[in-house]
């Protein structure tokens, strides 16, 4: 990234290392062109300060061009490349949190429709989105409590009690169990085949039956992204067990 961007990131000030960052991969761009190894260097140098800076959009790609190039030309065993996807992975968490507060706002309840047949679950029902647990990959469900607009005075006694009932029972769910509502805040985790997607938050648009994914909107991504329901996870608390 150069000495003196290398100096102002250390120094705390990514403010000042980002534009002598670029300006020096600017040119080495220019000379070198985009597979030198001196080039490659510089690219991942300022995505690092770009993520100083918390511009971290613009700083995962070239986190990921600076990876994939030095373990093209020199295989894992650069010493540069652990480095930048400790970085990458750094860079994820970042973009997972910041998508946490970002929708920490809208305090409406996940909501989904079950897809499959199971015990004491049919398909159709409206369920509440709770919890997701790490260890087993399950969500904690509960079902949407619902009311009949309808109902007569002497039955909504009987109606509430019922709701609490159904509200209280907790079940757990696999992902590919559930549809998640439109709208539903999300996070793409464990794609092997687009590793650069991992972390990413989004929202849920559309469900596209044919291919079996949901058609989601990433942050920093211009176009619709197709993903497995395995690998979008509902923006809802994590438990450890």
């Amino acid at each position: 990234m150069g000495n003196l961007a290398a100096a102002y990131l250390r120094a705390d000030r990514p403010d000042k290392a980002v534009p002598v960052a670029e300006e020096t991969l600017a040119a080495q761009m220019r000379i070198l062109g985009p597979d030198h190894v001196s080039t490659l260097m510089s690219m991942g140098g300022c995505g690092m300060c770009l993520m100083g800076r918390g511009d971290h959009d613009q700083a995962r790609p070239l986190l990921q061009d600076a990876v994939d190039g030095l373990v093209r030309l020199y295989g894992e065993q650069h010493p540069q490349v652990e480095s930048f996807r400790h970085a990458l992975a750094a860079n994820a968490q970042k973009v997972r949190k910041g998508s946490r507060r970002m929708f920490k706002g809208d305090h409406s309840p996940v909501l989904a429709t079950v897809v499959g047949q199971m015990q004491n679950r049919s398909k159709g029902d409206r369920v509440q989105v709770l919890h997701f647990l790490a260890s087993s990959e399950l969500y904690v469900c509960s079902f949407e409590p619902k009311v009949a607009p309808g109902a007569k005075k002497q039955g909504k006694k009987k109606s509430k009690k019922k709701n609490k009932a159904r509200k209280a029972a907790k079940f757990k769910l696999e992902p590919a169990m559930l549809r998640l509502d439109v709208g539903t805040a999300m996070t793409v985790e464990g794609v092997l085949t687009a590793p650069e997607l991992n972390g990413r938050p989004g929202v849920v648009k559309a469900w596209d039956e044919e291919k079996g994914r949901y058609v989601v909107s990433l942050q920093g991504e211009k176009r619709l992204k197709n993903i497995k329901p395995v690998h979008c996870r509902a923006d809802v608390p994590e438990l450890s067990a």
